[in-house]
């Protein structure tokens, strides 16, 4: 199996070649351009060798990631408002303070289904993390990185996956006691500082590598192909989920500290449940809908021009007269 990092698809590969291979890739190409859900994740191409090309857009991975979590808590919402709606003083409520989005994932009929299906969230997130780091490998050969810059996103990538595996012990362990909900809590605390960091790589990669153009800059446009006020507008974005997500793992060790009042804030104080609200779904949209937005634009309107991964897949049979003589 070959990687190689490429801004652009395969098709455009095809368009230059003019051998018999690339011709027939391109019949290929044009046969699998079918909208399936696999066509959203990758796009195929298999030659006449019958090996397959598989292009990776890894923003497409990252997408179905947060998509699949989003949708997930969009399905506790609703089950949990179609079955009466959440319980009044509950733990959680009583201890941080407010109603938090965790709360649709605590009772039935939401409990009956969350476990099998955030497997698929898993999945998604843990390709993503592989993708990504390949695309940071590849991108350290290239010498668009430093040694220093590819051990922080690796960790970045791996903390992410990290965290959201964590987050499993979210559906298993429910909040009864002052035990049980540091037990509840604390691995949405990890995945909220993970996704911190995954974000951070997201950013950071995209200026020295993903969102660069082919070519140099002499001509004194912008070196990459996104408009210079969206990746301000990103980096905005980013700093403003720092520090919610700074507040909102406050606002949970606080909780954690003295049960029902508060470590340092009392957790009842009606200001204190309306910043915590406030804090509550500002993070919510910008470590959810916001990479969605992001994932999204990048993978349907500029699949071919962020950097991503090309993979040539082939079975490891050969003829008797390929194999070495000392076989």
């Amino acid at each position: 199996m070959s990687l190689r990092l490429t801004k652009e698809g395969p098709h455009d590969e095809v368009e230059r070649g003019q051998n018999d291979e690339n011709k027939v890739a391109k019949s290929n190409w044009n046969k699998v351009r079918t909208k399936t859900f696999a066509q959203i994740l990758a796009i195929n191409i298999m030659d006449k060798k019958g090996d397959i090309n598989l292009h990776i857009v890894v923003d497409s991975l990252r997408f179905a990631a947060f998509s699949s979590f989003a949708l997930l808590i969009l399905i506790g919402i609703i089950l949990t408002q179609l079955w009466g709606g959440i319980p009044n003083n509950t733990v959680i409520e009583k201890n941080l303070g407010n109603r938090n989005i965790c709360l649709y994932f605590d009772f039935r009929p939401i409990t009956y289904v969350a476990p099998p299906l955030y497997t698929i969230v898993v999945m998604f997130v843990a390709a993503y993390a592989c993708a990504a780091n390949i695309r940071v490998k590849i991108a350290l050969l290239e010498e668009e990185i430093t040694t220093a810059q590819k051990n922080f996103f690796y960790f970045c990538h791996g903390f992410f996956s990290f965290g959201t595996i964590m987050f499993t012990l979210c559906f298993a362990v429910q909040p009864l006691d002052h035990e049980s909900l540091m037990v509840h809590t604390l691995p949405f605390t990890i995945l909220i500082i993970a996704m911190v960091f995954n974000q951070i790589a997201v950013v950071w990669f995209g200026d020295l590598s993903s969102l660069k153009t082919e070519g140099d800059n002499i001509s004194g446009e912008s070196k990459y192909f996104v408009p210079d006020w969206s990746r301000i507008l990103g980096k905005v974005a980013l700093a403003i989920q720092i520090v919610v997500s700074l507040g909102k793992v406050i606002f949970q060790i606080n909780a954690l500290g003295i049960w029902e009042h508060g470590w340092f804030l009392y957790v009842h104080n009606p200001n204190y449940v309306i910043v915590a609200t406030t804090i509550d779904w500002t993070w919510f949209v910008l470590s959810f809908i916001s990479p969605i937005v992001e994932s999204a634009y990048f993978r349907f309107l500029h699949p071919y021009e962020t950097a991503n991964i090309n993979l040539k897949l082939s079975h490891g049979r050969k003829k008797k007269e390929e194999l070495p003589e000392e076989l």
